[in-house]
Formats: structure tokens, C-alpha cells, sequence
């Protein structure tokens, strides 16, 4: 995902992209959970939070701090 978003592309493209080339049925179901609570207004952290116990609290919050101070 940094990759991705270093080089340019916006964070639904490279969520996207990320849900397209997974080889997960898995992955590829929470990258499209996780795009459209994006689309539909949640931040990245919000959208994350929401997949019901896929991420860690700790890496959430990570997430979060990044968002708000900009260096996300």
C-alpha cells in the first residue's frame, strides 16, 4: 500500500488495485470492504476499524495518528 500510494495513486486506486491482484478470496473481500467504506466517507482508520477484529487495535491506532498528522 505505501508503494503504491508513494507513487501517486489515491488510496481507493491503490486499495483497488491491492483487491485485484490478491490471491486471497480473503484478502480480496476485506481490500473491497475496505475501499468502499472509503468511498463512502470513512477515513482509512475508520474503514479498518470497521472489519470487525481484522487489524489489531494497536496498528488501527497507528493508522490513525499517521491520518492525523498528515504523514499518512
Amino acid at each position: 500500500l505505501a508503494m503504491l500510494l508513494g507513487a501517486g495513486l489515491t488510496l481507493i486506486r491503490a486499495i483497488g488495485l491491492i483487491e485485484e491482484d490478491a490471491s486471497s478470496p480473503r484478502v480480496r473481500k476485506l481490500a473491497r470492504q475496505i475501499r468502499t467504506e472509503i468511498a463512502g466517507g470513512k477515513s482509512l482508520a475508520e474503514a479498518m476499524e470497521a472489519q470487525d477484529r481484522q487489524f489489531p487495535p494497536v496498528f488501527v491506532s497507528m493508522v490513525r495518528a499517521g491520518e492525523a498528522s498528515g504523514a499518512l
